[in-house]
């Protein structure tokens, strides 16, 4: 049976798509136009009638910007703020404090902060761990982690002071003597001291591995306990000047020719006695707590040492340094914490090429260790 094409039907879906077609090219888009107001501690009616009253509460004190989205729709008019970020005016909010919880202590081979390297990079074989504490699988928070050689480490310096309650009310001195300058002042953001209006440090760690919730780290600077507040990659793309290190400017004390020249050449010596005693080896387990080995510590050992670890007033035999006059004198014996290992040291005058020898006397047990995961970090 043949049947004729049903043109109708056809027909009238063209037409109704043709009609949808016009519908939408005769349709108006809403309008969207942007004012801005700035109130300021005495606002005025006007500019404050145009901020939802939930917007004004919740705003930032001192100058306020806002600027009001409105949208025209068939409706009507619909705004919306947007509040700017603004510096603080009031007194309250410039003195403001904002307390943060470590993620956990790291545990080194510094138990004090004497002998602790000025710079982590520049003592090698140091080590520490970080067991991380923080919500309820801080073993997720560290994943993928390992992808990375090198971190930051943000930390307190929790060690100012003996009382933690103290460590942000205590007064800091605007200028200090860094060591290298022997006696001379500069202003304290232009160097790396603890002392600080905020002791927060920076350090730069090179990652060995990551096991469970625990990094663990070499080239480190921090002493045993510290409290760290972050890590972070280090990303060479993000973290080094656009350039490289050409379009770097430093402050001619700390450019590395100036340091060889102004740093006495350190060797170090070992006494028969301390030999004997590294070779011991039930004595060394007591030696060892966070280095791997005796090979680790005594290296370790001779790394600081050759760093010339002494304060400035060691150095000139504890005498009160001047600003136009540096006495001479000549402190020999100091003592050094590596690992369990409590080292005794004497320093012997300078020869005649200016360098220094350091002769290890004694090495011998700490008496008491802390320990880092008895303050809870799981």
């Amino acid at each position: 049976i043949h049947q004729p094409p049903c043109d109708g039907p056809k027909k009238k879906k063209q037409k109704r798509v043709h009609e949808t077609h016009e519908a939408d090219s005769n349709r108006q888009p809403p309008t969207t136009t942007t004012t801005t107001t700035t109130n300021t501690s005495a606002d005025n009616a006007s500019s404050s009638s145009l901020i939802p009253e939930n917007a004004q509460d919740n705003a930032p004190t001192g100058t306020e910007t806002t600027q009001i989205a409105t949208t025209k729709t068939k409706t009507g008019e619909s705004r919306r703020p947007i509040t700017l970020c603004v510096l603080p005016k009031k007194v309250e909010d410039l003195n403001r404090t904002y307390p943060f919880k470590p993620i956990g202590f790291i545990e080194t081979c510094f138990v004090q902060k004497n002998g602790t390297p000025r710079q982590g990079n520049r003592c090698q074989h140091s080590r520490g761990r970080l067991r991380v504490n923080c919500g309820t699988r801080p073993d997720h928070a560290v994943e993928n982690l390992q992808e990375y050689s090198h971190v930051w480490v943000l930390f307190v310096f929790h060690g100012n002071t003996k009382d933690p309650a103290k460590l942000l009310t205590t007064e800091v001195k605007p200028k200090v003597r860094p060591p290298r300058l022997s006696g001379e002042r500069v202003g304290l953001f232009s160097t790396r001291t603890p002392h600080r209006p905020c002791p927060i440090g920076l350090s730069l760690c090179k990652l060995e591995k990551v096991e469970n919730a625990t990094v663990y780290l070499t080239e480190v600077d921090l002493i045993n306990g510290t409290p760290v507040l972050d890590i972070k990659p280090y990303i060479p793309s993000y973290d080094q000047p656009l350039g490289g290190t050409t379009n770097v400017r430093v402050a001619e004390w700390t450019k590395p020719d100036v340091i060889t020249q102004q740093t006495d050449k350190v060797e170090v010596d070992f006494s028969d006695e301390a030999e004997e005693l590294l070779k011991d080896t039930k004595m060394v387990k007591k030696l060892l707590r966070v280095l791997p080995d005796v090979g680790a510590l005594r290296q370790t050992i001779v790394d600081i040492l050759e760093l010339e670890p002494r304060s400035v007033y060691k150095r000139l035999g504890n005498a009160t340094v001047k600003e136009d006059e540096v006495k001479t004198k000549q402190s020999k014996e100091y003592k050094v914490c590596v690992d369990g290992a409590n080292v005794h040291c004497q320093y012997k005058e300078p020869v005649g090429n200016g360098t220094h020898t350091v002769v290890v006397t004694a090495i011998e047990p700490l008496v008491q260790v802390p320990t880092v995961f008895a303050f809870g970090c799981g």
